[in-house]
């Protein structure tokens, strides 16, 4: 392999919470996921679908990775990488809705990879370096971003396909679930908004201790988190009361009421003009 073969192009999948969320119903749109912002009411999700927000209508969008947090990473990296100012090595931050299940976010993620492979190929100084025989990107994952990967991998392996993928780092990814995961369903790390709001955000639910070294659990409560009856009271109303107040098949379910007697609308007399 030529000593001068330009590294792969890169994919940094950033963690959980770190995607701004705007809403499109807006216009113009309106940011409601960020540094600055965080409307916990308008990234709740809807209970009977999750693709929905619990607040409608609204038309939410993931767009770019925090600024804050990654851009220091991403200007580093395309500045190491690149021994040639004209010969750029392209590092791309993959935005996703960090709220929804993991494996829909791998979905994603495989079609980004194909995305960023198309336009490499496109590229001149890839192109004369060979890469059309290549086709492969590196991934460097964040906290929850790591897990993205990792299931995207595996869901290639399991279809059959081998990955387009040269190298992956993570960082600080928590492959075993993470306490914090916990403190935020059931104290909340802000206020009483951000921990009703987890309650109902299906990705953090993986993030959930896989592990029992270093926890204390009592004998006399089950020994996995994945347990319904480990929960307290409070996590279990906060989606019982999210499906009574939102879902359409009223939860739990009333007796039907009587319905009243009604007429068709063709039947009705027609009023004559005079």
């Amino acid at each position: 392999m030529p000593t001068d073969q330009l590294p792969d192009p890169v994919i940094m999948v950033p963690g959980i919470t770190a995607t701004v969320l705007r809403d499109f119903y807006d216009l113009p749109p309106t940011g409601i996921w960020g540094i600055m912002t965080q409307n916990f009411e308008r990234v709740a999700l809807h209970p009977e679908d999750r693709r929905y927000e619990a607040s409608l209508p609204a038309q939410v969008r993931a767009e770019e990775a925090l600024e804050l947090a990654y851009r220091e990473m991403v200007l580093d990296l395309r500045h190491d990488l690149t021994a040639k100012k004209d010969r750029p090595v392209p590092v791309y931050s993959f935005g996703y809705d960090w709220r929804q299940p993991l494996e829909q976010s791998q979905t994603q993620l495989a079609a980004f990879v194909t995305e960023v492979i198309e336009k490499t190929c496109l590229t001149r100084h890839y192109h004369e370096d060979g890469y059309l025989n290549r086709r492969r990107v590196n991934l460097l994952g964040h906290s929850m971003g790591g897990m993205i990967i990792t299931g995207y991998l595996s869901d290639e392996l399991k279809a059959g396909r081998k990955p387009r993928v040269n190298r992956v780092a993570t960082v600080v990814t928590p492959f075993r679930g993470s306490l914090k995961a916990v403190e935020k369903l059931i104290l909340g790390t802000t206020n009483r908004r951000e921990r009703e709001a987890a309650r109902l955000t299906p990705s953090l639910y993986y993030l959930l201790p896989s592990f029992t070294e270093h926890i204390a659990i009592a004998s006399s409560l089950p020994q996995s988190f994945f347990d319904v009856k480990f929960w307290q009271k409070g996590v279990l109303e906060t989606v019982q009361e999210a499906l009574r107040s939102m879902a359409q098949a009223k939860w739990p379910p009333r007796p039907p009421t009587p319905r009243r007697s009604w007429t068709p609308c063709s039947t009705l007399p027609r009023r004559t003009e005079r």
